[in-house]
């Protein structure tokens, strides 16, 4: 991986001798290995495109099956897929790779509506979201909850799952508390998923709760839901207990 040099690219491409093979399982194990893992620590994406005219003809690895391992090893990795012209069982096989990677698939039946789409899986992976943070894995349960400082932290989740953090607070503190949610760039969701931030005290109910919703149902944009406990004068309220 490295900028792009247009001669050097040329070079490359007019010394290739088709042999008129189609190994996508295989392309994909290379491709995979040619992108350099996340820097720092952080939390990115990853895309590979996959531009093809027809489907694999070698049979091994199986194109599906190495796209969903390399989605499940891979953190952050995505597979987009384009077909030239393709369809039948060629479509259907990009389509299940797109899927099992974690990415798209687009139809391009001309040149132009080739580089349109290419242009536009480039645009959304290399403007992925910005991760910053201390890993924490979040906890199941309320009583497991690791105990957090002030900071910024990195955490993942799927979808319709809880995750449970601690932090002690005592009577009189203003304590702000926001979670982010970043889809990997062009997932659909549903335009009502949601979601909902909450601080409760021990096994109560919560005492403070926001609830933010995507309203769209695809390329999902980075999504923040918040909530906050100020003490009241007076004191009287559940959230303005000290504790956990």
């Amino acid at each position: 991986m490295q900028p792009l040099d247009r001669t050097a690219v040329k070079h490359a491409v007019a010394g290739v001798r088709p042999k008129g093979d189609t190994r996508i399982g295989l392309s994909l194990q290379k491709a995979a290995e040619d992108l350099p893992g996340p820097a720092d620590g952080a939390m990115g994406t990853r895309t590979i495109l996959l531009i093809s005219d027809g489907e694999d003809n070698c049979g091994t690895p199986q194109p599906c099956e190495v796209a969903e391992q390399l989605g499940k090893d891979g953190a952050g990795l995505r597979i987009d897929t384009f077909g030239i012209q393709v369809e039948g069982k060629a479509r259907e096989q990009l389509e299940c790779i797109a899927e099992a990677g974690n990415g798209r698939y687009y139809d391009a039946p001309d040149a132009k509506s080739l580089a349109r789409q290419v242009q536009r899986a480039s645009q959304l992976s290399a403007d992925g979201y910005r991760f910053r943070g201390k890993r924490v894995e979040g906890a199941m349960t309320g009583d497991r909850a690791p105990l957090l400082a002030p900071g910024q932290y990195l955490d993942a989740s799927g979808p319709s799952e809880k995750r449970y953090y601690a932090v002690d607070l005592d009577a009189v503190s203003t304590a702000n508390f926001s979670a982010t949610a970043v889809p990997q760039p062009g997932a659909a969701v549903d335009t009502f998923e949601a979601l909902r931030t909450s601080i409760a005290y021990g096994t109560d109910s919560s005492c403070a709760t926001t609830t933010e919703h995507f309203y769209q149902k695809e390329g999902a944009a980075p999504l923040t839901s918040a909530v906050a406990r100020i003490p009241a004068p007076e004191g009287t309220r559940v959230c303005d207990r000290t504790g956990r």
